[in-house]
């Protein structure tokens, strides 16, 4: 006899502003259907009433079972499984499993060990009996994860590095500097020729890339660190890009001289502002720093 797919849903409300993230609502909760779709049934009971950001993974091992991570402002906050699709109980309100919770986190269940789940986030953890493990792996900001169907030793993992594979567990990784891979906020170039491109990387420093070389393809000696983070606007005189001012988050510039390789902190202001309100900041910021001396450089 037919037996109809089990789906299960999540939904959440979530805004990020400059100076505030909202996440969570009366509309944030989890739902289950048994009939492809057609209906769907709250099932929220032992849930925190008010939820934010929530990730669900059903195991391949135990198909009755279901991990769901869930942000809340209570102890409930944190890795929660549901046994028969019905009642969750609480894992582990181990706060580390939802550090970047106002970003991104996720939960993926074991293929082969129904007992055995990863959640992602800024690292990736291995919850266990109320107790957390981190995963070492090669980079933060983990976000994507494959683990083997018949393998469970085998994952591959993508965060904000690339891409790493483990054949063991996670206990050693692939490295993440065979790949070329970088996430650009924005970029800008020089007139030179061959020209270089300039840009901040998601996660990383800004760098310098060579837009050709001599050889058959561009490699890792083609690029080099420049100046600011991963918001960095890099401007310099196109003509003349020997000093490049780069920016980064929270007001940060500095410069970097070409030439000699060194580079100085420039900001107007020294101060963290991190967790400050807007109104103890003398000067405020969130991602960009000021970019008016970024504008004179390109315009001269």
């Amino acid at each position: 006899m037919y037996k109809p797919i089990h789906f299960v849903c999540c939904y959440g409300e979530h805004r990020r502003l400059p100076w505030q993230v909202r996440s969570g609502g009366n509309g944030c909760g989890i739902w289950k259907s048994e009939d492809g779709g057609e209906t769907w049934k709250k099932i929220n009971d032992g849930l925190p009433k008010l939820m934010g950001k929530i990730g669900v993974s059903v195991s391949r091992a135990n198909p009755e079972r279901v991990y769901a991570i869930i942000e809340a402002e209570n102890l409930l906050q944190g890795f929660i499984d549901l046994i028969m699709v019905e009642n969750w109980t609480l894992q582990t309100n181990n706060q580390l499993i939802t550090a970047r919770s106002w970003y991104y986190m996720e939960v993926f269940a074991d293929p082969v060990q129904a007992d055995v789940v990863y959640v992602l986030n800024a690292p990736m953890t291995n919850p266990d009996g109320g107790k957390t493990f981190t995963v070492r792996v090669g980079h933060g900001d983990t976000h994507d994860l494959w683990l083997n169907p018949e393998n469970n030793q085998n994952m591959i993992l993508g965060d904000d590095g690339g891409g790493e594979i483990t054949y063991n567990g996670g206990k050693t990784w692939s490295s993440l500097n065979n790949q070329p891979t970088a996430q650009f906020y924005r970029v800008n170039v020089d007139q030179q020729f061959p020209y270089k491109v300039y840009g901040g990387q998601q996660d990383n420093t800004s760098v310098i890339i060579s837009s050709r070389n001599n050889g058959i393809g561009l490699t890792d000696k083609d690029w080099s660190v420049g100046p600011g983070c991963e918001s960095a606007f890099v401007a310099f005189d196109p003509k003349n890009p020997i000093l490049l001012y780069g920016g980064c988050y929270q007001g940060g510039i500095s410069v970097l001289n070409t030439v000699d390789g060194h580079s100085k902190e420039i900001t107007q202001y020294p101060a963290n502002i991190l967790a400050l309100q807007p109104k103890n900041m003398k000067y405020r910021y969130n991602w960009n720093a000021s970019v008016d001396c970024f504008a004179f450089m390109t315009q001269k």
